[in-house]
């Protein structure tokens, strides 16, 4: 074990947070789902410090979007973009 220099830790931040996606979209069962993403949540809570951002910064961008363009809610999903 050694300790990663601070790009070399935000690079495998990156990459962990894509392996925990892919563990989410292969969660069999609603535990392993919840485990999965309290997983991916610690991931994304790791990189707003190793990142320098803060978690109103993404939440407050996160409503805007949600105003502007919708969100899941409705489970409606754009299957294409001209």
């Amino acid at each position: 074990m050694r300790k990663l220099r601070k790009k070399e830790f935000q690079t495998a931040l990156k990459e962990k947070l894509v392996e925990e996606a892919k563990e989410v979209r292969e969660a069999a069962s609603r535990n392993v789902l919840i485990e999965e993403l309290a997983d991916m949540q610690e991931v994304m809570l790791s990189m707003y410090d190793a990142f320098g951002v803060r978690c109103a910064e993404v939440t407050t961008l996160a409503r805007k979007k949600r105003k502007e363009r919708g969100s899941f809610s409705k489970q409606l999903f754009l299957e294409d973009v001209k």
